[in-house]
């Protein structure tokens, strides 16, 4: 968030953005689906322009989030996600990074490389 909407000593890249945050776990660090509707309909009702998941899982079959973040997407807001850190096999890459209306973000290494770590290839519901 701050390499986006700081607006302090060090700009960010877009220093007016507005920031919202909604919470989808609790502080035992537990989360369910209706929580991350209930995210994503907050994302809806403000008309916001970008969601952007450091989370995911391999539950492709959630229907109503899967649902949701079709309706997100048809929306018009762009959502980017976490590809997941079970890599290097293919097929290891996680919802909801693994949706094709979503932009999953992968890891790189010091070298600029694909991070052994990091999930990559087929979705979860491709592999064989």
């Amino acid at each position: 968030a701050g390499v986006i909407a700081s607006h302090r000593e060090c700009p960010g890249f877009a220093p007016d953005a507005t920031i919202l945050i909604a919470r989808v776990f609790d502080s035992n660090q537990g989360s369910t689906t209706e929580y991350f509707l209930e995210a994503f309909n907050f994302a809806l009702q403000r008309n916001v322009d970008l969601i952007n998941l450091s989370v995911g899982g391999p539950d492709f079959r959630d229907e109503p989030f899967v649902r949701k973040v079709a309706q997100v997407a048809a929306a018009g807001i762009t959502i980017s996600s976490g590809a997941g850190n079970a890599g290097p096999g293919w097929g290891t890459l996680v919802n909801p990074a693994d949706d094709a209306a979503v932009i999953g973000v992968a890891g790189i290494d010091s070298s600029g490389e694909l991070a052994r770590w990091t999930s990559r290839g087929m979705t979860l519901w491709e592999a064989p």
